[in-house]
């Protein structure tokens, strides 16, 4: 049973590395393979200002001992076209630990966090091709807006879901 706990400092290589391993598995053949092979580890200076600067706050699930993946959240969206008081900014879980529960698990804690923090609703945006907006509707997230995005040279499409606080 996969425990969930805030986030150290400590923990954010491991947490670049989730994110580079999910992104180079999840998103083959729709980002560009030169933009997922030229992600790196190492790249873990926004995760740490982010949380140096307590702009953004992760949980992290755990698993034996393992780090099996990850939430990022934050107050007040950065993203001004969409009027929202939170927004879900990343969830990754390693991929033998897919459709297992812990993304769900990390999802409520965190949006449970934001209405903590007063928000009083969250965003979260996807990749229309990716497999998320299942995990994301399935979450009950309303398809709020969509919008073109480059990623790696490649225009794809970008869905934003919005969730009131707190989920019913």
């Amino acid at each position: 049973m996969p425990q969930i706990r805030t986030a150290t400092l400590a923990d954010i290589p491991e947490i670049a590395r989730i994110n580079v391993d999910t992104w180079r598995s999840d998103f083959v053949g729709i980002v560009p393979d030169n933009y997922l092979a030229n992600m790196s580890y190492e790249k873990t200076g926004g995760f740490e200002r982010g949380f140096v600067s307590g702009k953004y706050f992760y949980y992290i699930a755990e698993q034996n001992s393992e780090m099996v993946g990850y939430i990022c959240v934050m107050q007040n969206s950065e993203i001004p076209e969409y009027i929202s008081s939170g927004e879900l900014k990343m969830i990754y879980v390693k991929k033998r630990f897919q459709k297992t529960g812990i993304g769900k698990k990390l999802f409520i804690k965190a949006a449970e966090y934001l209405y903590k923090k007063d928000c009083k609703s969250m965003i979260a945006l996807t990749l229309k091709a990716s497999k998320a907006p299942l995990f994301y509707s399935a979450m009950r997230g309303v398809i709020y807006h969509d919008k073109k995005v480059i990623i790696g040279g490649k225009e794809l499409d970008e869905i934003c879901y919005f969730y009131n606080l707190p989920l019913e």
